[in-house]
């Protein structure tokens, strides 16, 4: 069997889907509510219990409308869904989704949306031989997200909120899920907008060198976790227990527990802006003036503009904005100088941030953040940077791990 071993749906045109099974087009709408995947595999490829596919969408609604791209949005509606010990040989092991990147014409590309309502969307003991235990989201190639991208979609909050976004979850819960490669819990690759609100990750295990035991998110283009729980998760052989973030634009952690997760460097999480999708090279110091621009730009984006209501010019590396979060019990487990060829970006990096692990073109803002409660390092037991501080690069005022 190949991908999808319960469900593989492709979104394709209205033709090809009554030719082919397929149930979603550019403009359709998939809605998956009530239901239960236990125990399936796909051994040739990703998503155990289902596999959907919107990449196709641009091209097909292309060739049939003549215009340059995707014009409009295919969704993906899960609520109040669960998956149970399904496994994959690729990235998903219980749900693997290939979305449509958006359209430099004016197309949005896929939205997804993960919401729990009554009983919250679960995900338990899934494996991927990939990325992402439970869950892979990967972006196909294209542009990035456009402003249409982070509209919400009309969908009841439920108590949830209102998330926005390429990616939306509320009252996702992802548990003792395992993944061969990155995102233990849920994987997402591309330019894409994530809202996560109201989660819980716990005790997911990501095996490969990338990490994020809880998620991992490369290359997003904002992501916003709040009101959620990180807790009890492993990078065994990477960086970021409980999450991972790598070369993404901006990244909002809000009301939120990062507990208990471990890691070989960034117990509770890493933040990196050095690596690209699958990069594994040492950081570098950067400039002083980089990291300042892009906190004046993320400022002036929370005010919605400048003076002049224009908005900044396009930020270079990554805005990162802690707010009210708690940061207990996590272990950065690496010995320094110890790792082999299975360690993350270099053996110095291990024993690095208990709790948070900064590094590259990181401007990063921490407002009401509790750090207090016992969290483990060689270094850093709370927070580890490859910062640099002053015009002669002295890092003497910080905990340095390069």
């Amino acid at each position: 069997m190949g991908a999808g071993g319960a469900v593989l749906l492709t979104a394709s045109s209205p033709a090809e889907a009554a030719a082919e099974g397929s149930c979603l087009h550019s403009a359709g709408l998939l809605s998956l509510v009530n239901s239960s995947f236990n125990n399936n595999s796909a051994l040739a490829g990703g998503g155990g219990a289902c596999s959907v596919s919107t990449a196709a969408a641009a091209a097909a609604a292309a060739a049939e409308t003549g215009s340059s791209g995707n014009s409009s949005t295919a969704t993906l509606l899960l609520e109040s869904c669960s998956f149970t010990g399904n496994q994959a040989s690729g990235d998903g092991g219980a749900l693997e989704i290939l979305a449509a990147a958006a359209s430099p014409t004016g197309g949005c590309g896929s939205r997804v949306v993960l919401y729990g309502y009554m009983r919250n969307i679960t995900a338990a003991g899934n494996m991927a031989g990939g990325s992402g235990g439970a869950i892979a989201v990967v972006q196909q190639q294209g542009s990035a997200a456009d402003s249409c991208g982070s509209a919400p979609l009309q969908t009841p909050s439920h108590g949830h909120g209102s998330p926005s976004g390429n990616l939306q979850a509320a009252g996702l819960t992802l548990v003792g899920n395992l993944a061969a490669a990155a995102g233990g819990g849920m994987y997402t690759l591309g330019s894409m907008s994530l809202d996560i609100t109201t989660a819980k990750l716990h005790g997911n295990t990501a095996a490969g060198n990338l990490g994020g035991g809880g998620l991992a998110a490369v290359n997003c283009t904002t992501l916003e976790l709040t009101s959620s729980s990180l807790e009890g998760n492993s990078a065994v052989a990477g960086t970021g227990g409980g999450l991972h973030v790598s070369s993404c634009g901006r990244v909002l952690l809000q009301q939120t527990t990062v507990t208990g997760n471990q890691a070989l460097a960034g117990g509770g999480l890493h933040v990196d802006s050095t690596r690209g999708a699958g990069v594994l090279s040492s950081p570098q110091p950067p400039s002083i003036a980089a990291p300042a621009r892009v906190l004046a730009s993320t400022a002036q984006l929370l005010a919605g503009g400048d003076s002049a209501g224009q908005q900044p010019a396009a930020l270079t590396g990554t805005a990162f904005i802690v707010h009210q979060a708690t940061f207990q019990g996590n272990t950065a487990l690496g010995g320094r100088g110890s790792g082999g060829a299975t360690s993350p970006a270099a053996a110095t990096e291990q024993g690095c941030g208990g709790a948070v692990y900064i590094t590259g073109l990181v401007a990063a803002a921490l407002y009401d953040a509790d750090f207090s409660g016992g969290n483990m390092a060689l270094l850093g037991r709370g927070i580890a940077s490859t910062q640099w501080c002053g015009a002669t690069q002295d890092s003497s005022n910080w905990v340095s791990c390069t």
